[in-house]
């Protein structure tokens, strides 16, 4: 793994992280925790907002997760490649 690699990888957490965690503190702020009258038949906006955004980024979360999982096991894939195929050749000279 290059350092430009594990550069986006940390990229995208650090992003994922910062989103959930001002959604978190910006949401209640607008008072869309509440029950009232306007979050139950959905009047409030911003809650709305708060709320589609939120579903966007937890989907989007798990797509970015899977693609990291994918990357590491690709590399790990091809360094046992490398090491079989290295042990190989050291078997044949023998």
């Amino acid at each position: 793994m290059t350092m430009e690699d594990f550069k986006m990888i940390t990229f995208g957490l650090f992003l994922i992280i910062l989103l959930n965690v001002s959604l978190l503190t910006i949401c209640p702020t607008f008072g869309c925790n509440d029950i009232d009258f306007m979050n139950l038949f959905r009047g409030n906006l911003l809650c709305n907002a708060c709320t589609t955004i939120s579903y966007n980024v937890q989907k989007y979360q798990m797509q970015i997760y899977f693609a990291i999982g994918g990357f590491f096991v690709k590399k790990m894939n091809s360094v046992i490649g490398e090491f079989v195929k290295g042990k190989e050749d050291e078997f044949r000279g023998w």
